[in-house]
């Protein structure tokens, strides 16, 4: 039981299983733009600095037009700066028609302050109308955005996009919870060693 204990308090720190969220969006206003269209074979990567250690989500917008060919699918890719890929992904035409806002599950821990990427490569035969929704002033840039480019070209504005990371839990959130964990483990230890040496408890 005190070995259960431990490893619970252990989930909290230095483990930091427990965590809580930190949403990074780019500011809701209704100044949009969108990239040029995205032709088959087009790559849109854009950068960004991790504002936490571990990411849970990444979502990204399209744009759509009158023209959508079903072969059209769009590959996503997420990686480091040094080009290891931790998330890979296809989003479908009717993937895209149902729902342009795209969300990526990510759940890995990466290097806070590091800079990181993910890659939208866009895969068929013909060209569908199809943009990345952009945010052209900065300051409705997503925090952690540095950098949008189309077929290595950069852009002046970046994604419409939103990143979901883990916030370790600060001192005092820790020491509160590490309190709870430890007097609900070790009372149910006391009840269970009460009960073998046949002394009656509240639970009895």
């Amino acid at each position: 039981m005190i070995l259960l204990v431990l490893l619970c308090m252990m989930s909290v720190w230095p483990f930091g299983l427990i965590q809580s969220e930190k949403i990074c969006s780019s500011g809701d206003t209704e100044e949009y733009a969108h990239t040029r269209v995205l032709a088959a074979g087009s790559v849109i990567r854009q950068k960004f600095t991790a504002q936490e250690s571990r990411l849970r989500e990444v979502s990204f917008t399209f744009a759509l037009g009158t023209v959508m060919y079903d072969d059209t699918s769009i590959e996503f890719e997420l990686a480091s700066v040094s080009g290891k890929v931790l998330v890979k992904k296809d989003f479908s035409a009717a993937q895209l028609k149902e729902n342009p806002q795209c969300t990526v599950s990510v759940n890995k821990w990466i290097h806070k302050g590091k800079q990181y990427s993910f890659t939208l490569k866009v895969k068929g035969n013909r060209t569908s109308d199809i943009y990345l929704l952009e945010t052209p002033l900065v300051q409705n840039f997503a925090p952690g955005n540095c950098g949008l480019l189309q077929n290595g070209q950069t852009l002046q504005g970046q994604s419409y996009a939103k990143y979901v990371y883990g916030r370790p839990l600060n001192g005092r959130n820790v020491i509160f919870i590490w309190a709870f964990i430890g007097t609900i483990g070790f009372s149910m230890a006391e009840i269970f060693a009460n009960r073998k040496k046949g002394v009656p408890s509240i639970l009895s």
